[in-house]
């Protein structure tokens, strides 16, 4: 029971991060600089929330800041794929095709490294994922949308991974507090992203000006943005401890589809065509077939 509260928490960070996301792809510009700077807000204001949680006290040690640095590269990739995604497609195309993918990579890592239980109806799952991840990625006339696809496929790669090293972590024995874990990811991400915007904005003298032209309404909402996915990744990490990878993959499929059709069609009104229908029907049905 405590479980399903912590997904139910889950969902309503979700809903609401999928929300002012879009709102940030709505009101920035794509370019480089913009990806960066989002990133910098985002380390700058995670940092400050561990180091308020953790009460400035930091344990470090050299397999904790592997996976730090690991994680923060993670974190960067999946927040600028993810808002790039949003450019050119909806929220459910992004959300279907990226937690397909990641649900295949996760649960063929949790088979074949992890050793966690295989049946035929896991199996059976993959299939179904699989087919999921073909209607959606045509558009109304049969075309492919080919950039779409293509980062949402990466977007995946980079979804699974971040569950698969919070997996790891839980299960490394040597590894210090999961705050000192966040906050270290943090700092290395403040680190990684300033760095490379003062090379580019050397190279590019305008780069930084641009920058400064977010209003605050735009960082506000980045700083609650970076807080509830934050609070996300807490909970995720609670859960991984108890949750085999495969099934908590699955679940946050769920909840990912729950929040992105309610917030793309309720919030924003964007089309949903046919195909999205039907693959979120398959993947749903994917998905109490292995809660069975």
């Amino acid at each position: 029971m405590y479980i399903i509260f912590l997904y139910f928490i889950t969902l309503l960070v979700s809903m609401t991060g999928l929300f002012i996301l879009k709102k940030i792809q709505l009101g920035l510009k794509t370019d480089f600089i913009h990806f960066l700077s989002l990133n910098v807000y985002n380390a700058l204001f995670s940092s400050v929330i561990f180091l308020l949680i953790s009460k400035f006290k930091v344990e470090v040690n050299s397999i904790t800041l592997l996976y730090s640095f690991i994680f923060a590269l993670i974190v960067f990739f999946n927040l600028c794929l993810g808002i790039a995604a949003l450019q050119y497609i909806t929220i459910v195309f992004k959300n279907i095709i990226s937690n397909s993918v990641s649900i295949i990579c996760t649960t063929l890592f949790g088979w074949f490294v992890l050793k966690e239980k295989f049946t035929f109806i896991s199996l059976l799952v993959l299939i179904i994922m699989i087919i999921a991840i073909v209607f959606p990625s045509f558009g109304e006339k049969g075309k492919i949308e080919k950039k779409g696809v293509i980062i949402c496929f990466f977007l995946a790669v980079a979804m699974a991974s971040s569950y698969i090293i919070t997996k790891l972590y839980t299960m490394e024995e040597k590894v210090c507090s999961s705050n000192s874990f966040f906050l270290l990811t943090n700092l290395m991400l403040l680190i990684l992203c300033l760095s490379i915007s003062i090379v580019y904005c050397k190279r590019k003298k305008t780069a930084f000006k641009d920058t400064m032209k977010l209003s605050k309404f735009q960082i506000s909402i980045i700083g609650i943005n970076t807080l509830l996915s934050n609070i996300g990744s807490i909970i995720s990490l609670h859960i991984l401890r108890s949750v085999p990878l495969y099934i908590h993959t699955i679940a946050m499929t769920a909840l990912g589809f729950l929040a992105s059709i309610s917030v793309s069609l309720l919030i924003f009104k964007e089309k949903c065509t046919w195909q999205h229908i039907v693959s979120t029907v398959i993947s749903l049905t994917a998905i109490f077939l292995m809660l069975l």
